[in-house]
């Protein structure tokens, strides 16, 4: 008798991703075996000016992000380009760079990144607070608005309104040069 139950050894392909011009993401992505390789201050720094860079290159919002040891989260808007494109060129070249750097070899990342849609006002606000409050519940500071780059320093002292792109990056803030732009939201209330 055969059995018509899926076999264990079947691959299968992961599903394919729908990306929307000017969509709103939760990105994240930990490190293969849980590394904690993002713990000096020049790693974080590195981090840092890749995303800068390859959000400026690819036109991507960026409106919070989280650097922890081992795997980070952004809220980011896409402008134009797909997210994926982004998202390959600061995974890859943070990943080229610490390789050479450590005399690594092999994949830095536990898996290509994930990324969630942000479909409401509500998911949002929710998310920010998930984004920036993230370090204190890793027991990496006891205040989201103290600490190292990347916990959210700065954040919690803004207004929570979604009116422009700096009251939610300030701590991208040395980074963005020009004025910020209003955020489009894709989405009604």
């Amino acid at each position: 008798m055969v059995s018509r139950s899926r076999r264990r050894d079947t691959f299968c392909a992961p599903e394919p991703r729908i990306f929307a011009t000017d969509a709103i993401y939760h990105v994240y992505c930990q490190t293969a075996r849980g590394e904690l390789v993002f713990h000096e201050h020049e790693e974080i720094e590195r981090w840092i000016d890749t995303v800068a860079l390859v959000a400026e290159e690819d036109g991507m919002a960026v409106f919070a992000w989280c650097l922890l040891g081992n795997h980070f989260h952004m809220v980011v808007q896409t402008q134009g380009a797909a997210l994926f494109r982004p998202m390959a060129r600061i995974q890859g070249r943070v990943a080229k760079g610490l390789n050479r750097r450590n005399g690594w070899t092999g994949r830095l990342w536990q898996s290509r990144y994930k990324a969630r849609l942000v479909t409401t006002h509500r998911y949002l606000r929710h998310l920010f607070a998930y984004v920036h409050l993230n370090p204190v519940a890793a027991g990496l500071v006891v205040d989201p608005t103290m600490g190292r780059p990347g916990t959210g320093r700065c954040w919690a002292s803004r207004s929570p309104g979604l009116s422009t792109l700096a009251r939610h990056s300030c701590a991208f803030g040395r980074i963005l040069s020009r004025p910020a732009p209003t955020i489009r939201l894709p989405f009604g209330r």
